[in-house]
């Protein structure tokens, strides 16, 4: 029996828009740093990368890889105010029927979100956006392993038993399949219509009212 339901965030509950690394010139600005466009192109070259390299997020970590990638000295609080300029970063207008799914879900189940992110963000995000009061915690990576790795997992099912727990997420690769190796339920969320597999997908978030 499902008892709790675990979310990616970003292209699952809140879609990312790229106008959103508008958050990355916004603290250039705030901490009066010197920068051009390709400094900001190759931060999110960056970010794009950093997992690849880390398995948790650590700020002096990602700091350090801005460097790297931009070829710009960065304070020590250059990732701390950028957190802050992220938590602005939601639809101004949330979706009415993303509203009445988490309303329903949240009578029915325990919902927490686990994402590969700072909590810090995220938390920030969900809140200014009117969508934290549904979800019971908030899990981010900077304390634990990334998805796909199982200790992320284990984090946001306990303590319930693996398969009272189900993973609702946009990725196959992050969300999906890790897991499903650890036994776990998944639903893929298929928005844009790309999936033609046999995983178990939702093309519209209020599809989860009719199969949960």
């Amino acid at each position: 029996m499902i008892k709790k339901i675990i979310f990616d965030l970003d292209n699952t509950i809140i879609m990312w828009n790229d106008t959103y690394y508008k958050s990355l010139n916004k603290t250039f600005e705030h901490l009066s740093i010197d920068y051009n466009e390709n400094a900001i192109t190759k931060i999110k070259e960056a970010v794009d990368n950093y997992e690849k390299e880390y398995n948790t997020f650590d700020k002096t970590d990602m700091k350090n890889m801005f460097e790297e990638y931009s070829k710009i000295k960065l304070p020590n609080n250059f990732i701390d105010t950028w957190i802050y300029y992220l938590k602005e970063c939601y639809p101004k207008k949330i979706d009415r029927n993303l509203v009445d799914t988490l309303e329903y879900l949240s009578s029915k189940y325990e919902l927490v979100v686990l994402t590969n992110w700072f909590t810090e963000s995220q938390v920030g995000r969900l809140k200014n956006c009117g969508l934290l009061k549904y979800f019971k915690e908030v899990i981010g990576t900077d304390n634990i392993l990334n998805k796909p790795n199982k200790e992320a997992y284990l984090k946001a099912i306990y303590p319930n038993n693996i398969k009272d727990c189900v993973m609702v997420g946009d990725s196959i690769d992050t969300d999906i399949k890790g897991a499903i190796n650890l036994g776990m339920n998944a639903i893929l969320c298929d928005y844009k219509n790309k999936y033609n597999g046999n995983l178990k997908n939702i093309k519209k978030i209020e599809e989860l009212k009719n199969i949960l």
